[in-house]
């Protein structure tokens, strides 16, 4: 059967039959095409969709051809649906393809409102979708990615139900008025075939809860998922203590990577930066070390033992056989928030407080006893080595870095209570005010604290001050991301913020007379106090040029000031090591210029494929400083956390391939000095307690077992990179 586009028509009353039989859901669901009611008919309407007719199963099997939105649309013939006593709509679906396949779902009212879910169905066997009939998100329960799906639910009486509940759904719905359920594949680049069965409806008072069920049972007592198996997945006490005594014997037998034997440069006692000629040609810049040897740094953030816990206080429904230690100091503690509450990060998430656990650290003692934590920096400090890594990144244990005679870096925070800026995201919290004085005072008492016992240290490369600023996104299209901090400034009242007065005071100096400001914004000005309320920006425009050229040097402003602060109060306590940057993620070119201007090496957080996918090296090299990437991973979904990371690859199999092209990427570009991984273990699948990222993006799982084909491809990397490197 055809479904042409635009075209309607009512549902035969063989079809709705065969759509209202299949599966059963229950004495209590509700079909949404009734077969006890033939009367009450069904409208289907489609786009580029193609009906087979109804198979034996029940189902009818729908292909959607490659076309941008090719989409399949049920609805009541007559009225809307009253789904106000149902807790989700349900259909019988399976993906007919051998890959896996997106699919949107779309619930939408009569009066055009819609809940609205996307669906990566794998190949198999059909499965019963549960969409909610309300918002839900993975944070609801604590986590920033939700579960694997489907997965077997199983009752008490021996049934099985293979469930793929959404657990992502956005948009709002009156559930009396129900006027349509789509289902659309978008962009298909080939047809692709989905099999749709029965559609119903299950009421609240059935006892079913689908989505607190996809959450149920979801954790072992090893802190894995419980929803596949994988390489390397530790399924007994035994197995874990038989994994480690077969590293240690490998490790053993690792020599150390050969350094730098070309000739030295000027030995200062500490690590600087310096251009020096390239073969085959131009100059390259270089770390030198404290001995005078080139140096390009190749690092592991958070290589720590501690850190990543978990909050199970609320959520024991989600473990399986807690063990006994989830009450020992040594694994366990009772955490606070840290994030701001309206902060990107903490928004929308439950579960940031209570009791947690740390699996990781339970794991180490379960397989190396009391002495777990010397034995776990020992093995630690081999594999480093033993993958070629040279540097221990940001936010690793501080005993790790003594005992591991690697250099390192150092992070500090700047806290307290001065003004700050939204950029209208603050996924970490709003963009400090460097106008303030009290964050001048801020700085001086962080740097000083934070560089005390490291001003003589020469295996310290230098200091990141603060980490993934909200600067707003200079590669958006969006004016309100492009130009956030001057937006947010403009929008706060000048007698509490010194940014506003510090933007006024701009604005004097690059117009004098308020009426010209006034004509060149297009804003009705009579007096440059009436700037100091809170004001709603204008949006820049071909046609008014100086809104975005004001708004530019407001960001160059705001950017010179902040650095140009924690410079000299950094280097006014310690010159002797490098100012490391900011840890950019969202950047503007202001900030990155800058940046430039004030730090010794400029650091990006960048999550590509390659540096060239998405780095403007000609622009980056023009300011004449070198760079450092302090983060980038790949991840997949297939052994574990339940998140992909920032950059996810099909499986894991592919990561170690992943990570050699963005190294090598790196070591073609001679402004880059170094490429730092993040990070060290697999976060935990429930979440880590500061903000619920649970990705699989380690070097070693939440059982301390390397990933053995990942980190036997990185080393190769590391070695390769090293030594093209010191050839030149």
């Amino acid at each position: 059967m055809s479904v042409a586009p635009a075209l309607s028509f009512v549902l035969p009353v063989w079809l709705l039959l065969l759509l209202g039989a299949g599966w059963s859901a229950g004495a209590q669901a509700q079909p949404v095409a009734d077969p006890g009611q033939p009367t009450v008919d069904v409208a289907i309407a489609g786009d580029g969709v193609q009906l087979q007719p109804v198979d034996p199963e029940g189902f009818v099997a729908a292909r959607f051809e490659p076309v941008t939105a090719p989409v399949l649309r049920f609805a009541p013939s007559r009225g809307a649906w009253d789904w106000r006593a149902a807790s989700a709509f349900k259909v019988h679906l399976q993906n007919a393809m051998a890959w896996p396949v997106t699919v949107r779902v779309t619930v939408r009212d009569a009066g055009g409102a819609a809940l609205q879910t996307e669906l990566g169905l794998p190949p198999g066997p059909p499965q019963t979708v549960a969409v909610p009939l309300a918002p839900v998100s993975p944070r609801a329960y604590g986590l920033l990615a939700a579960p694997t799906m489907p997965w077997v639910r199983t009752d008490p009486a021996g049934g099985a139900e293979r469930m793929f509940v959404a657990t992502d759904v956005r948009g709002a719905l009156d559930p009396a008025k129900v006027a349509s359920v789509s289902f659309e594949i978008p962009a298909p680049a080939a047809p692709q075939v989905l099999r749709i069965g029965k559609l119903f409806t299950e009421p609240r008072e059935s006892g079913r809860d689908d989505l607190r069920d996809a959450y149920s049972g979801l954790i072992d007592s090893f802190g894995q998922s419980t929803r596949g198996d994988w390489p390397q997945k530790v399924t007994s006490l035994a197995a874990l203590k038989a994994a480690g005594a077969e590293e240690d014997r490998l490790l053993a037998r690792q020599v150390p990577p050969a350094g730098d034997e070309g000739p030295r440069r000027l030995a200062t006692g500490f690590f600087r930066v310096e251009r020096l000629p390239a073969a085959p040609g131009g100059e390259r810049w270089w770390l030198i070390d404290p001995d005078g040897r080139r140096f390009f740094s190749i690092g592991v953030n958070a290589v720590r033992s501690r850190g990543d816990d978990t909050i199970i206080e609320g959520r024991e429904f989600m473990f399986v056989d807690l063990p006994p230690q989830r009450d020992d100091p040594r694994f366990a503690q009772v955490r606070e928030p840290i994030l701001p509450a309206d902060s990107g990060a903490a928004r929308g998430r439950a579960f940031t407080r209570g009791r947690s656990l740390d699996f990781y650290r339970l794991n180490l003692w379960r397989r190396d006893g009391d002495a777990f934590e010397s034995r776990w920096r020992a093995r630690t400090r081999q594999r480093l080595q033993a993958w070629s890594f040279n540097t221990v990144g940001n936010w690793s244990e501080e005993a790790l870095v003594r005992d591991a005679q690697l250099p390192f870096v150092k992070p500090i925070e700047v806290a307290g209570e001065f003004a700050t800026i939204s950029d209208g995201l603050d996924y970490w919290g709003r963009a400090p005010d460097p106008f303030d004085q009290r964050f001048t005072q801020a700085v001086r008492q962080a740097v000083e604290a934070g560089t005390r016992e490291l001003r003589t240290e020469r295996r310290l490369i230098g200091y990141f001050v603060d980490n993934e600023v909200a600067w707003g996104d200079g590669g958006s299209d969006d004016w309100r991301r492009r130009y956030a901090l001057a937006i947010g400034t403009l929008r706060q009242d000048a007698a509490a913020s010194p940014a506003k007065r510090a933007f006024i005071d701009l604005l004097k100096r690059r117009h004098i007379d308020v009426r010209r400001l006034s004509a060149l914004w297009g804003v009705r000005l009579t007096s440059w106090a009436a700037l100091g309320v809170p004001l709603e920006p204008p949006k820049p425009s071909a046609e008014r040029p100086a809104i975005a050229e004001d708004y530019s040097a407001f960001l160059a402003l705001h950017a010179d000031t902040y650095f140009g602060t924690i410079q000299h109060e950094l280097k006014r306590v310690d010159p002797n090591h490098l100012y490391l940057g900011t840890r950019f993620a969202m950047r503007t070119p202001e900030a990155v210029a800058a940046c430039a201007r004030w730090c010794d090496i400029v650091s990006f957080n960048l999550y590509l494929p390659t540096l060239a996918a998405g780095f403007d090296a000609q622009a980056f090299r023009k300011l004449g400083r070198p760079a450092l990437l302090t983060e980038f991973h790949f991840g997949a979904t297939d052994r574990g956390p339940f998140g992909g990371g920032v950059i996810a690859v099909p499986r894991s199999s592919e990561r170690g391939r992943a990570y050699r092209a963005m190294l090598d990427s790196v070591v073609d570009n001679p402004d880059f000095v170094g490429a730092h991984w993040f990070q060290y273990v697999d976060e935990p699948a429930s979440g880590r307690w500061l903000d619920g990222e649970n990705m699989h993006i380690g070097l070693v799982s939440i059982t301390d077992a390397p990933w053995n084909d990942f980190v036997g491809d990185v080393a190769q990397a590391n070695r390769a990179a090293l030594k093209r490197l010191m050839q030149q």
